[in-house]
C-alpha cells in the first residue's frame, strides 16, 4: 500500500464529523467512494493503522445493524399501502 500520508493529502476538500469534546482519535477505517482513472466507479478503504479484526468486524457489525434497521423502517409494500386506505 506505501507509505502513510496525512488525511487531507488522501481525501482533499473532504471533512467529517468532529467527534465528541473529550474523545481522542486512536485509529480510522474509512470506506471511500472513488472513480478511478478509466471513470468507473469503485469502493475502496483505507486505515490509518492495523486494526484488530474483532474489533473491526464488531463496529461493521453494528454499523450494519443500524443501517439495516433505519431502512425497513422507512420500508413500505403494497400490501401496507392497501391496509392503510381500508382503515
Amino acid at each position: 500500500m506505501g507509505e502513510r500520508v496525512p488525511l487531507p493529502h488522501v481525501l482533499p476538500g473532504m471533512g467529517i464529523h468532529t467527534l465528541p469534546e473529550g474523545w481522542d482519535a486512536l485509529s480510522a477505517f474509512v470506506v471511500i467512494k472513488c472513480r478511478d482513472e478509466e471513470g468507473d466507479v469503485a469502493w475502496s478503504f483505507r486505515t490509518t493503522e492495523e486494526i484488530d479484526p474483532y474489533e473491526l468486524l464488531g463496529a461493521l457489525t453494528v454499523q450494519t445493524d443500524l443501517v439495516r434497521k433505519r431502512m425497513v423502517a422507512n420500508w413500505s409494500t403494497d400490501d401496507d399501502e392497501a391496509s392503510d386506505e381500508t382503515e
